[in-house]
């Protein structure tokens, strides 16, 4: 009997003064400290240039929404293959990362990433993801190349249709020579292999990018030619 009376009194006590009690977990919505952020677009994905295979490389993306607290830091955290990077942060809460891995790149498909956030030297695991595939899949450019003259305005671009199973796009670039500045990009239907093009003299290069659903990326090599008046 005094033990049930107890319980009750203690009952009694945690509703009278337990929401008084300290909220010390930054992730408690009614701790005063509370880190209210969200993670949106967070993705890891493959980029291939074909045949420079030792610019294979991964891409990692993500917007942190912060709320009424800003984080420390993010990170970028494999442990089944042992990889470990900082991202990169601008103003608008954007984090990135482009890194070349230096092992074979087909050894991350299916592993999977956490986005690991700090605030005050604690850690909180706020996402995943992996990297689907790595698109070996290679586009062949039909013209213009070697160096061809183009005068005939608008100048025509032309590639071999690539067809394949899963959903992707393509992404025609073009390239000043010699500074590589990228001074055209057009997204263009997995249908498209030809696509004309206005713009000024001077000698360019360009390629055609494979995209598939997951923004995994693979470039053709590229093609040069010059525009003359």
């Amino acid at each position: 009997m005094k033990s049930r009376f107890a319980k009750i009194f203690l009952g009694i006590i945690l509703l009278a003064y337990g929401c008084d009690a300290p909220r010390n977990n930054p992730l408690d919505p009614y701790n005063p400290n509370f880190i209210n952020w969200e993670v949106s677009n967070f993705n890891v994905y493959s980029v291939s240039y074909y045949p420079i295979d030792d610019e294979e490389k991964f891409r990692i993306g993500c917007t942190i929404s912060l709320g009424y607290t800003d984080i420390d830091s993010a990170f970028i955290y494999a442990p089944s293959i042992d990889f470990r990077r900082k991202l990169q942060n601008d103003a608008d809460g954007e984090y990135s990362l482009d890194i070349q891995y230096g092992e074979d790149i087909d050894k991350t498909v299916g592993e999977k990433f956490y986005l690991i956030t700090y605030k005050d030297k604690e850690s909180y695991k706020a996402d995943s993801s992996s990297v689907v595939r790595v698109i070996r899949d290679n586009i062949t450019l039909d013209s213009p190349i070697n160096s061809a003259t183009l005068n005939d305005y608008p100048y025509s671009f032309n590639w071999d249709n690539l067809q394949r199973e899963y959903s992707f796009h393509y992404v025609l670039e073009i390239i000043t020579v010699p500074d590589d500045s990228t001074i055209y990009t057009e997204t263009l239907n997995k249908s498209t292999t030809s696509v004309e093009v206005r713009f000024g003299i001077g000698e360019f290069k360009w390629r055609v990018w494979v995209v598939d659903e997951y923004n995994n990326q693979r470039s053709s090599l590229s093609g040069s030619f010059r525009i003359e008046e």
